[in-house]
């Protein structure tokens, strides 16, 4: 009977997952040069607004910024901000967006995992890299 409660203690305590548990969506945003520039192609609806913008990359520290006032709405198609970041040819980079809807107060992450290589013809060109 000790190790039943024990058992049941250890469960317990250890909690389960369950329907107040939220997995926080990740969409995989479209990434282009754009005037030698990188451009991450906003998907943004109408009510859904930027938080947040994270830059990881290889050799840099990670980059963090927030949007004030309520986060920043973007219109589908344009480039979303990059801060003026600088990115560097030949070096791995995850690119992430926090976004929220307003109606709904659903969040889900932006996300993109890319390095600028040349092209078969040497232009430079966004390779897609695997999470």
């Amino acid at each position: 009977m000790k190790k039943e409660i024990i058992l049941l203690s250890a469960f317990l305590l250890a909690g389960c997952p369950g329907p107040g548990d939220r997995f926080i969506e990740q969409k995989t945003a479209s990434v282009r040069l754009q005037a030698n520039h990188v451009c991450i192609v906003s998907q943004l609806n109408q009510n859904e607004k930027l938080l947040s913008f994270r830059v990881f990359s290889e050799d840099d520290k990670p980059v963090m910024h927030f949007f004030n006032d309520g986060g920043l709405y973007v219109q589908k198609g344009d480039c979303l901000p990059i801060l003026n970041y600088s990115f560097k040819k030949d070096v791995r980079y995850a690119v992430s967006y926090n976004v929220t809807n307003e109606k709904t107060a659903n969040h889900f992450i932006l996300l993109s995992n890319f390095k600028i290589t040349p092209d078969d013809l040497g232009k430079d060109a966004i390779t897609f890299l695997d999470k």
